[in-house]
């Protein structure tokens, strides 16, 4: 029994050593190529197949950040913007400007809107596709300063974006209009 184990403990580690590149996104074409070699990540859905890609420089704690999702030749921008705090703000619009006032307005309708209730905390967040129409009103918003959002409904919540976030939406708008 010994000398079997002894025999294919080497046989396996070998055998699946050699067995290549299982991950999510080996080998799944140009697009992954060209996100390997950039500050964008990857992650393939196999079950939806699909593929999202997200800025390096996005951080969880960002209020706003952008992402694509690409299914086969289909593309999409999204919007993902979440709020967490002691008290409800129930938005319903969102306002983003810069100093220069470019400014990007969407209203939020309740059935798009993911609430939930934590340890002591509200959750607000909402995930939208940010239309071919409106990617260049939106990129001329992140290319001015001091750029803000501003979480709007029974209460208000305002945040300043920070560069290295706005840097990441920039980002992702780059390699949407690359794909």
């Amino acid at each position: 029994m010994k000398k079997i184990l002894l025999f294919l403990i080497p046989v396996l580690f070998i055998g699946c050593a050699s067995m290549g590149d299982f991950s999510a996104n080996a080998n799944f074409g140009e697009s992954y190529k060209a996100a390997e070699n950039s500050n964008i990540k990857s992650e393939y859905d196999k079950y939806r197949n699909i593929t999202f890609y997200d800025s390096k420089n996005s951080k969880g704690i960002d209020p706003i950040r952008l992402y694509i999702g690409q299914k086969e030749d289909n593309k999409f921008l999204r919007c993902y913007i979440h709020y967490s705090g002691k008290d409800w703000i129930f938005f319903d619009k969102i306002y983003l400007i810069n100093k220069e006032n470019k400014r990007f307005i969407t209203d939020v309708y309740f059935y798009n809107k993911n609430t939930d209730v934590r340890d002591g905390h509200v959750y607000e967040s909402i995930d939208f596709v940010i239309k071919n129409d409106e990617i260049e009103d939106f990129l001329e918003l992140l290319n001015g300063t001091s750029i803000s959002i501003r979480l709007s409904g029974n209460r208000n919540k305002e945040y300043k974006i920070k560069e290295r976030n706005v840097k990441a939406m920039k980002e992702i708008i780059d390699f949407y209009n690359q794909l």
